[in-house]
């Protein structure tokens, strides 16, 4: 069964997912000597990115790696990018740390950005899939996590750890990890808010196959799930 927590409000919720992640990040810090999560885009993380910026002495940022589980192929100056939205709202006010590792690196191919990245992550974090520590997660009103998408070929890849799509609906190009490496990672976390998103939700916990987000965890005992109220109502 998934782990679902509701929160009454969505700063509840954003202050459970930061002391959430500072808990998953203390624990491979000490025995392994470095945290390594993969965060999410869209508007979900954004309250957990201000919640962790008012309290940067939580962690050793020293010790932290941030790779990232999706990214639209934009600058990082623009709105749409999830690691420029996380670095203006959150990372530039840690300073020197943590170490972080978006996937857009500039002009170029997309599809060879996609290898390079595959070929960062099995260096930094070996293992087929690599393996992180946390797999920060976000869901769509579709039921898309990442950027896996309903109906999606990338939903079968098997051997790949990071490839190059398109939105469905808007052709807009990405880059996405796979579900064989969110299925590796140690632990994957949902944040998810919003009446727009309760009918998903209740669908995705009851298992809908159809939904890419339910196929997180699935043979693992299910994702951890952080939602409000309003995405939420009959948990």
């Amino acid at each position: 069964m998934p782990d679902v927590r509701v929160y009454p409000t969505q700063a509840e919720q954003a202050q459970a997912a930061a002391d959430l992640f500072v808990s998953l990040g203390r624990e491979p810090v000490a025995a392994r000597g470095r945290f390594r999560a993969a965060l999410s885009g869209g508007h979900d993380p954004h309250g957990m990115f201000e919640a962790l910026k008012a309290r940067p002495g939580d962690l050793d940022w020293g010790k932290v790696e941030l790779y990232w589980v999706d990214e639209r192929w934009v600058e990082w100056a623009s709105p749409e990018s999830n690691y420029g939205e996380a670095k203006r709202r959150w990372l530039d006010s840690l300073g020197s740390g943590p170490a972080c590792f978006p996937m857009y690196r500039g002009p170029g191919n997309p599809e060879d950005a996609a290898e390079a990245y595959e070929s960062l992550l099995m260096r930094r974090l070996g293992g087929r899939p690599p393996v992180l520590d946390l797999a920060l997660l976000g869901m769509g009103p579709d039921g898309h996590t990442a950027s896996l998408f309903p109906g999606s070929e990338a939903l079968g890849e098997r051997q790949r750890s990071c490839i190059a799509v398109r939105h469905p609906a808007t052709g807009q190009v990405r880059l996405t990890l796979t579900l064989p490496v969110l299925n590796s990672a140690r632990a994957a976390a949902f944040i998810v808010h919003g009446a727009a998103k309760a009918g998903t939700l209740a669908r995705v916990l009851a298992g809908d196959a159809g939904l890419p987000a339910a196929w997180v965890k699935r043979d693992q005992g299910g994702a951890l799930w952080l939602a409000d109220r309003e995405a939420a109502p009959g948990a």
